[in-house]
């Protein structure tokens, strides 16, 4: 019953990510018809019955539906193309010190005055830049009201070349705002941004405390592996020289790193004898509030979500399939947010993922005259490369 369950579930997940693909790839013609035939001969065979069938169908066709939705679209602010405008709204991810020295964080827009002093309430986002400034301390949350140049991203015109307007269109923002002044209002942020705030700023304190006893070079890699790029940014100096090495992928937080937070709670906990329930959802808390710590990128957070479901299955007394929960996972992101389809990231996280819970261990067993522990220094990079560059391939 429990392979049956988990067959099942794999074929619901796969026809939501099916197609989410086809639909984003503009592959339908191809990919709908393979998972057509693919029901068909699992019909033929008696995998599950019709009705099971029809259902797996019905999710796919509403899935590319919902993805058609969901695929962006202008917003109001690109009307306002080489003009500046008055907007009122709420920064919504950790601003970001750039190597020209100014600050760029996405901003959501709830309220604009346009051109000839109408206001109006709008729903719009932008990534808007400001020069630095010492004496403001901007914050996930806050409520700014800008007065800015809007500026539309020009589409790549060389062939292979990065399209950074295209890549914000994936993300729902389609503006670049220039501000050239802005003011911070008294509103309190919600329960939400204020919770992202404590968090935030424990996470500075800790990165302040090492400032104390480290260079600020050796403290920005430590912070980059811990917390990743994304929470901790890197100087533009220390960023070129990673790039350039072809090692800027150590600044950013893995799934490794939950991996580790958890297992290091669970064995302090389970020494100290505390109840096993207990330690398990307590670990699964840690977990989520050092998720949060990292700004949630795709790696870290399909790990966060596969640790979360496995520690359910051990309080519900089930064990995980570990392909079942990747493929679970994958489905419930695309559902939340189709467009994390195009984020390399979230490909390269889940590709490489698959590729090491389906290959590790039988690789590892084809050579059991090598100890797992030495084996697994060359195996798992090598099953990390190959599923990367065949992710490269399928994606792109």
């Amino acid at each position: 019953m429990k392979k049956d369950m988990h067959y099942l579930t794999s074929i619901i997940c796969l026809a939501i990510i099916g197609a989410v693909c086809a639909v984003l790839w503009n592959k339908m013609l191809l990919i709908a018809p393979i998972f057509i035939a693919y029901i068909i001969y699992a019909l033929y065979k008696k995998h599950f019955d019709k009705v099971f069938a029809a259902i797996a169908v019905l999710f796919f066709i509403l899935t590319s539906f919902y993805t058609h939705y969901r695929e962006p679209i202008t917003d109001v602010l690109t009307g306002f193309d080489k003009n500046e405008i008055t907007m009122e709204g709420i920064v919504t991810t950790l601003p970001e010190k750039t190597a020209t020295g100014k600050t760029k964080f996405f901003f959501e827009v709830n309220k604009i005055i346009d051109l000839q002093g109408y206001e109006r309430n709008v729903k719009a986002k932008t990534q808007a830049y400001l020069k630095f400034d010492n004496n403001y301390k901007i914050s996930r949350g806050n409520n700014l009201k800008i007065k800015a140049n809007i500026v539309v991203p020009q589409m790549a015109t060389n062939e292979g070349e990065f399209d950074y307007g295209k890549y914000l269109a994936t993300l729902d923002v389609f503006t670049f705002s220039y501000v050239n002044s802005f003011e911070i209002s008294d509103k309190e942020p919600d329960l939400f941004y204020k919770t992202l705030n404590k968090i935030d700023n424990l996470r500075d304190k800790i990165i302040k405390e090492h400032y104390k006893y480290l260079s600020d070079a050796k403290t920005e890699i430590l912070g980059g592996v811990v917390f990743g790029s994304d929470a901790i940014k890197p100087s533009a100096k220390l960023k070129k020289i990673f790039i350039d090495s072809g090692l800027y992928h150590l600044l950013a937080a893995s799934g490794m790193n939950v991996a580790f937070i958890f297992g290091i709670w669970f064995f302090i906990l389970i020494r100290l004898r505390l109840p096993y329930n207990f330690v398990i959802i307590s670990g699964g808390i840690v977990v989520l509030f050092y998720a949060f710590m990292t700004g949630l990128p795709p790696s870290v957070t399909r790990a966060t979500w596969m640790i979360e479901l496995a520690l359910l299955g051990k309080l519900l007394d089930r064990t995980a399939n570990n392909n079942v929960v990747l493929l679970f996972v994958c489905a419930i992101l695309l559902i939340y947010n189709p467009l994390l389809l195009t984020d390399i990231g979230f490909q390269l996280s889940f590709m490489v993922t698959f590729g090491l819970i389906t290959c590790a261990t039988p690789l590892t067993e084809s050579i059991k005259f090598i100890p797992p522990k030495i084996s697994a220094w060359f195996i798992i990079p090598f099953i990390a490369q190959i599923f990367a560059i065949l992710c490269a391939i399928i994606c792109h």
